[in-house]
């Protein structure tokens, strides 16, 4: 049992089980007093949201302001721990981090992760993996990644599926040169509405016009804002400048507003001319892509190259064929993926990103039960350099500081998506 809830001195009863298995516990509580008073922007539905909080010696819980339920994820000790409290009952399911998550987390992201319950808003972050959580326990009473011989398909719905987009690379400056370009309405605007020019263009001008990096660009500001935004599928006109924002424009302030995003990431940025082969591994790959098409329902961007160059391409589905096992436990795995890639020119066009059917080769290695042991690719294979999937706003020292996204938000969608 474990003994920071024996240390309660509360009513518990648990029935663990095996490891590879989920426990479930029940704790007797009194009746709650909630804060009602968050608001946020469900993006998934484009609804406004009022979450109540309470404060509690074991966790912080959150529920809708309308709802009886109570919902609460936190990891501590590597045991991910989520449920309902409902009638002065909770309950809550608890399994090991490495059964549900591809790789477990650094201490940095420990350290984090343990102090889920104290956030003072319901990130999208932390809903989301409450979500996967409420998944793996109704869908799944074993490892989510046990590999068995056969064919598996995953793929996300259309809404789901990134939009085209531009790359905006960083020779020419696109987004600031030229007549009116999308940084030069943005800081119109925001001067009228605030009464300061933030130069987001001199910034963009200076900094993010390199022409020594002929790949150097926003490849990765399109591949998170097509998967955290509503594609913008027609001029949006300003009135306050008198002038419309073109498709282009509105997908180019989206872009740099999203070229650093709170994210996971798995593997590492090679920063070597060589080719890292063995960098993301290949098991870590298997399972990052099971754990965000399946089970986070979501795109998972990934960088082509594993050498020192980055361009970002977007993943909506997987085809795994696993083969038998050998006699030294391993398998054969060939995953044909559905990749999108952003658009070579400039235009308006909307819809789903253009895709290619890639398929990488690798061999896992697996024990009696199927559960992953190591992985590797097979030679001469082209192995990505790392995965990551977008889950909302970040700012980080590559972006353009004096681009602030709620402003853009405001400028495109009438308010702010992301307080």
């Amino acid at each position: 049992m474990h003994s920071w809830l024996v240390s309660l001195g509360l009513v518990v009863s648990s029935s663990f089980q095996t490891p590879t298995q989920f426990s479930r516990h029940t704790l007797e509580m009194h009746q709650p007093s909630w804060s009602c008073n968050f608001l946020r922007i469900n993006q998934v539905l484009n609804e406004q949201e009022i979450w109540c909080q309470l404060k509690h010696d074991i966790f912080t819980f959150w529920k809708m302001a309308e709802s009886t339920d109570i919902q609460f994820v936190t990891l501590q000790e590597d045991i991910f721990k989520a449920g309902l409290w409902n009638s002065q009952r909770l309950q809550f399911d608890a399994i090991p981090a490495e059964l549900l998550v591809p790789q477990l987390p650094r201490q940095s992201e420990k350290v984090v992760a343990q102090k889920i319950s104290e956030i003072t808003l319901p990130w999208d972050s932390v809903l989301i993996a409450a979500h996967a959580f409420r998944i793996a326990t109704k869908n799944v009473s074993k490892n989510l990644y046990l590999v068995l011989p056969g064919k598996y398909k995953e793929e996300l719905p259309k809404e789901n599926r990134p939009w085209r987009g531009y790359w905006y690379p960083y020779k020419d400056a696109p987004l600031a040169a030229g007549s009116n370009p999308p940084l030069s309405l943005y800081d119109q605007w925001v001067n009228l509405k605030t009464g300061v020019n933030p130069k987001s263009v001199d910034w963009e001008l200076e900094i993010h016009s390199l022409d020594d990096v002929e790949w150097g660009g926003h490849c990765n500001g399109w591949a998170a804002a097509s998967i955290l935004y509503p594609e913008p599928k027609k001029p949006v006109y300003l009135p306050e400048l008198g002038v419309s924002l073109s498709v282009w424009d509105q997908k180019g302030l989206l872009n740099e507003a999203s070229y650093c995003a709170n994210w996971l990431f798995y593997g590492s940025r090679n920063n070597s001319r060589q080719p890292d082969f063995t960098d993301i591994s290949a098991e870590l790959f298997h399972k990052a892509l099971i754990y965000s098409i399946k089970v986070l329902r979501r795109p998972i961007a990934y960088d082509r190259y594993n050498d020192d160059k980055v361009d970002n391409y977007v993943i909506s589905r997987y085809e795994f064929k696993i083969s038998k096992k050998n006699n030294e436990g391993r398998v054969s795995v060939r995953a044909r993926l559905k990749v999108h890639v952003y658009d070579r020119d400039i235009d308006n066009k909307v819809g789903e990103a253009r895709s290619f059917e890639p398929y990488f080769d690798y061999y896992l290695w697996t024990d009696d039960q199927g559960n992953i042991l190591k992985g590797e690719w097979k030679r001469g294979e082209s192995n990505p350099d790392f995965v990551w999937i977008p889950l909302n706003q970040m700012k980080c020292r590559g972006e353009n500081p004096r681009v602030e996204h709620q402003f853009v938000e405001q400028m495109l969608f009438g308010e702010v998506l992301n307080p």
